[in-house]
């Protein structure tokens, strides 16, 4: 224990330096660093009581969330996620994003992504838009094949899900970005409740040159057949614009304080970061840095 003590002391020590010497930003703060890796350390210890008290009561397993606490609600847990994608060491929990990138489509989170990906202190997953949180969400009545092929590409499974952040080696920041989850409004609760501890971040476009984005990407994807925008709006102001999810809908999309809202309602306001698309355009780097 104590040479478990002065390692992790040394590791703090060398890890601060590094963060010193390096570059800061709301995602890689120093005094979170630090506690990032005391709770890291914590984790590892409890795991391997866990794995002991496994073999001294095999009658009595430890069930536990994502972060450590009991939870009889999910239906799973850790051991079972492991179990399943053949990673059942007993040594270590797996992990889950402290940061995501909810959004919106079409502003711009495709280079937020590359950007982040470069830090050496984040780890991104590699498959963008896993969208998770909200693959349970049917599609609209209207979507044809092409989209229904895309969603049924959707990580539904949460080990499959957990595994794509496998390759994190005590990143700071582990996150992925899944510009959907400005989409549902089901997506914050879905968050909170496997990830209570994330940060959220938002980037916004003008709603108009959003939608027109869209469009474009969809027709390109082959996902729209449709050839006039303005016959497109004006079909989706024939009804009412979707309230719960605003899946391939190029208005609905647009209602950044009705999918917002439910974020700010359920995660710490010093918790979320919304930019607009203009200043990721105009200062990246000042933009990034602040992130």
């Amino acid at each position: 224990a104590a040479g478990d003590r002065v390692a992790f002391a040394g590791t703090l020590g060398a890890y601060a330096e590094r963060l010193r010497e390096g570059q800061g930003g709301w995602l890689v703060d120093p005094t979170a660093a630090a506690m990032l890796e005391a709770l890291l350390w914590l984790r590892d210890q409890r795991a391997a009581l866990e794995s002991l008290a496994t073999q001294l009561r095999p009658s009595a397993p430890t069930r536990a969330s994502c972060w450590g606490r009991p939870s009889r609600r999910r239906g799973w847990s850790r051991r079972d996620a492991r179990r399943r994608s053949g990673t059942d060491s007993g040594r270590r929990f797996l992990t889950l994003p402290n940061f995501l990138v909810v959004g919106a489509g079409r502003s711009g989170t495709t280079s937020l992504h590359r950007y982040l990906a470069q830090h050496p202190d984040v780890f991104l997953c590699a498959e963008k838009s896993p969208n998770f949180f909200v693959a349970s969400e049917p599609l609209p009545a209207w979507e044809g094949p092409a989209a229904r092929r895309m969603a049924a590409q959707w990580v539904r499974d949460p080990a499959e899900y957990e595994a794509l952040f496998d390759g994190a080696r005590g990143q700071t920041a582990v996150g992925e970005v899944s510009p959907v989850y400005l989409q549902a409004r089901s997506a914050p609760a879905a968050i909170r409740r496997h990830c209570p501890g994330a940060r959220i971040v938002a980037i916004l476009r003008h709603p108009v040159e959003r939608a027109y984005a869209h469009f474009l990407g969809r027709r390109r994807d082959g996902i729209e057949t449709r050839t006039d925008f303005r016959q497109v709006v004006a079909d989706e102001l024939s009804r009412p614009l979707p309230d719960a999810v605003a899946f391939g809908s190029y208005l609905g999309c647009g209602r950044y304080h009705h999918f917002l809202a439910p974020y700010f309602e359920l995660f710490p306001r010093e918790r979320i970061r919304v930019y607009v698309f203009e200043d990721l355009g105009a200062d990246v780097r000042g933009l990034m840095r602040d992130l």
